[in-house]
């Protein structure tokens, strides 16, 4: 477990590990969830940190960027700007936590008026387990797609830069 930890970056800490774990607390608090080891809890809050962190890149942000008039900039010239300024990984790690807590903050108030939904119509776990699993499906597929474009397009950069030296 401790080498596992020793690999986790500071990005994953402040975008995945921190708001997993402010979401496993605020179930703790607001819901009595309680029984999990450490490591479970460490698991449990990296795979909902990485979640939230999803929906984020998903939503979220999109959202976020329509109150806003800077809409950011290509992924090839983040890459090209980040060989010439370092500060900018730390920017990048800085707003995209921002973005995740937003996301936890409005996936609480959703959990909240859900579970209230889920007593007055007195759903079945079953049925609410299918629908969580169908959703974090739809989210990993899109999360996939776009990272599968990060990559070829870090592919395509890298190439270019190849064959111009």
């Amino acid at each position: 477990m401790e080498k596992l930890l020793e690999k986790i970056d500071s990005y994953n800490i402040f975008t995945n590990v921190i708001p997993g774990f402010l979401f496993l607390i605020f179930n703790t608090y607001y819901f009595n969830f309680h029984g999990l080891s450490i490591g479970e809890q460490i698991i449990v809050a990296y795979f909902v940190g990485q979640t939230l962190n999803r929906i984020g890149s998903i939503v979220t942000g999109k959202i976020l960027l329509l109150f806003t008039k800077e809409k950011g900039e290509t992924y090839d010239k983040y890459i090209k700007a980040n060989k010439n300024d370092e500060m900018i990984s730390t920017l990048l790690t800085e707003r995209n936590t921002f973005r995740t807590l937003c996301t936890l903050f409005v996936i609480c108030i959703i959990e909240i008026g859900l579970s209230k939904v889920i007593n007055i119509y007195n759903f079945s776990k079953e049925i609410i387990t299918l629908l969580v699993l169908i959703l974090l499906i739809v989210i990993y597929a899109i999360s996939f797609c776009k990272h599968n474009k990060y990559v070829a397009n870090r592919i395509r950069i890298s190439s270019k830069i190849k064959k111009n030296k």
